[in-house]
């Protein structure tokens, strides 16, 4: 039997978000630039709630006052870094012992995220993951990071179309999906899978796992 099991990083295999630690890393030393990054995300967080913008948004607003413009080869450092620290301390325990079982038993493993690939990619390599779905970073010809993405926010309904893709790019037919996730908002990737599990919920997460009757660790 071939069975895959998808995992959600931020607040599932680490025990923080990436993202925002990342660029606040970027900016480290530069209290002005910080500040100016947070506003904005800010600003970008209000406008998405209320409708006007899409989620990636507030992303783009963060990138654009942060790393924006750097080289590849810098901001490949800096994730080399970065990961090897939340390796190091910053992993959920449980969630890696279950990737770890998982892996023990012969099973594909995915990591499904919304955080940029650039970091995403380094979590599945490290932890010898079949591959990985993320937000895509976009490049400038000569190397540079260009000021938007180079695919929608991989979040929600976009994460479920993306896990697909993966399964049909692989040629693979599972007869078995399990999902690990912290949020409500990969619903879809959960309901699609066989089994659900929701690790570390908030509060509105828990009542969607007692209303739906999925695992909670």
């Amino acid at each position: 039997m071939t069975e895959l099991a998808v995992f959600d990083l931020d607040y599932t295999l680490t025990r923080r978000g990436t993202w925002g630690r990342f660029v606040t890393r970027a900016l480290r030393g530069r209290p002005l630039a910080l500040t100016r990054m947070w506003a904005a995300a800010g600003l970008a967080q209000w406008r998405y709630k209320r409708g006007d913008t899409p989620r990636i948004a507030v992303k783009t607003a963060m990138m654009r006052q942060s790393i924006a413009g750097r080289t590849k080869t810098e901001l490949e450092a800096m994730a080399e870094a970065f990961v090897a620290d939340d390796l190091a301390d910053g992993m959920d325990p449980r969630v890696m012992a279950a990737l770890e079982d998982h892996r023990a038993r012969g099973h594909i493993i995915l990591i499904a995220s919304a955080a940029i690939d650039l970091l995403v990619e380094r979590y599945a390599a490290a932890l010898q993951a079949d591959g990985q779905v993320s937000t895509l970073l976009d490049w400038t010809g000569d190397g540079r990071l260009a000021s938007g993405f180079a695919s929608e926010n991989c979040y929600g309904e976009q994460k479920l179309e993306r896990v697909e893709e993966w399964i049909a790019d692989r040629g693979v037919s599972p007869d078995r999906v399990t999902a690990y996730s912290d949020s409500r908002s990969d619903a879809p990737l959960l309901e699609f899978a066989d089994r659900a599990v929701i690790v570390n919920p908030r509060r509105k997460t828990k009542l969607y796992a007692k209303r739906t009757g999925l695992e909670v660790w």
